[in-house]
């Protein structure tokens, strides 16, 4: 049986280009470690990242991933 698990995470500018920098540093590894955990010890059938630009410098990052239970 297939199992599909979506993940999100929102990145927001911050103040200087470096703040900005660190802040979509740590949402995408946050992102990636909360997918690691997820397919720990499952077999991954595919993975599809989707972002939508929010205007102002915001964007939403959808992961989906299909796992095989």
């Amino acid at each position: 049986m297939a199992h599909i698990q979506l993940f999100r995470a929102y990145f927001e500018p911050k103040g200087t280009k470096n703040e900005s920098i660190k802040h979509i540093d740590e949402v995408l590894q946050d992102l990636t470690d909360e997918i690691n955990r997820h397919i720990e010890n499952r077999e991954v059938i595919n993975v599809d990242l989707n972002t939508s630009h929010l205007g102002n410098g915001h964007t939403e990052y959808i992961v989906s991933v299909l796992t095989k239970d």
